[in-house]
């Protein structure tokens, strides 16, 4: 207790943050600001506010453009993503057009969103860049390679080679025996 009033009461080379009661060495304070456990920094400004006057300044910050849509926080734009990973419970990022999306709006996204396309044999939206591997579990097409005996020589065990191979018989039959087959 000693020490600790001789750097408050006659260390001139020790001062008290007044935001959290830490001492440190003078002429430090611009490092310990960035560490001040009683502070936080602005993503969008840079600038450093207490705890509780940050969100008051959050709402009109220039910097910060990007509003989460599960909690309406607003973020630097690569925060934002960040907080929706990671931290906010009432949003994803939608791993097709990577964009934030808010839960209750999820199915409506997946909708809409041009990263996602009808599979033309089942119509379950999936992402563009899985639709080939949608075709290995797709009922409609297992249906129809379930038709056409499939033999698991056409495909020797790669899953690339068989949904290429099953759209490809599938594409070959008539319009009228595809619809029969879903």
């Amino acid at each position: 207790d000693t020490t600790k009033s001789h750097w408050l009461e006659t260390c001139k080379e020790t001062v008290k943050c007044p935001d959290c009661g830490v001492l440190h060495k003078r002429g430090l304070e611009a490092q310990h600001q960035e560490k001040c456990k009683a502070k936080v920094r602005c993503d969008g400004c840079k600038a450093f506010f207490l705890k509780d006057m940050y969100d008051e300044h959050a709402k009109t910050c220039q910097g910060l453009t990007s509003c989460c849509p599960g909690c309406n926080k607003r973020f630097s734009k690569d925060m934002l993503i960040r907080h929706v990973r990671d931290l906010c419970d009432s949003a994803r990022i939608c791993r097709a057009c990577e964009q934030p999306v808010a839960n209750s709006s999820w199915q409506q996204h997946v909708e809409t969103c041009s990263s996602f396309v009808s599979c033309e044999y089942c119509a379950v939206r999936v992402e563009k860049k899985r639709m080939e591997s949608h075709f290995i579990c797709c009922p409609a097409v297992q249906q129809v390679s379930r038709r056409i005996n499939l033999q698991a020589g056409h495909w020797d065990g790669n899953p690339d080679l068989l949904a290429k191979y099953i759209v490809s018989e599938v594409k070959k039959q008539p319009q009228t025996e595809q619809a029969k087959a879903l």
